[in-house]
């Protein structure tokens, strides 16, 4: 899903995007959201940089400080891959708060496609998930893993990006 986001914000002309997330583990939807976002960055010939990364907690404070970091270091950035939409959400807010106008200043995409996602203005570009499909295939993990079974696996389901208002091509 990281690559999803990160390539929709290339095809719109971007290539300064910065990743702002919750805390980077070893492992984790996290990890691999921004192991999927730099593949994307390299797969197009952008070297990641590691200023462009902003970590935090998964909250609309945390998105808010992270944008407010992104406009007082100056950087070339022009858009934001977010983890989760609230984390979005916090970023728009707090480039608002900085004088800074989206999609003009700075394009952000979210992740989750949350209801309000709608109500912001302007409208949120997200990945949407089938959040039942997912809970679903955890469950069967979960009735395996209780049956026995030692076969551990890495499941990446669908994503699709919902567009609004958002992401402006540069």
């Amino acid at each position: 899903a990281g690559q999803t986001a990160t390539k929709y914000l290339q095809s719109t002309g971007h290539r300064k995007i910065a990743f702002m997330c919750g805390t980077l583990n070893d492992s984790g939807v996290m990890r691999k959201r921004f192991m999927g976002y730099q593949k994307a960055l390299e797969d197009n010939g952008i070297t990641y940089k590691d200023a462009w990364l902003y970590e935090g907690n998964v909250d609309f404070q945390s998105g808010k400080e992270m944008a407010e970091k992104i406009v007082s270091d100056h950087t070339a950035i022009t858009a934001i891959v977010t983890t989760a939409d609230i984390l979005a959400i916090g970023a728009m807010k707090g480039f608002i708060n900085a004088g800074k106008k989206i999609p003009d200043d700075y394009s952000i995409i979210g992740f989750d496609d949350i209801v309000i996602c709608d109500y912001v203005t302007p409208g949120l570009t997200t990945v949407k998930q089938q959040i039942s499909e997912k809970g679903e295939e955890a469950m069967e993990m979960l009735a395996n893993e209780i049956k026995g079974s030692k076969d551990l696996k890495d499941v990446i389901l669908p994503v699709q990006i919902v567009e609004r208002n958002s992401v402006r091509s540069i």
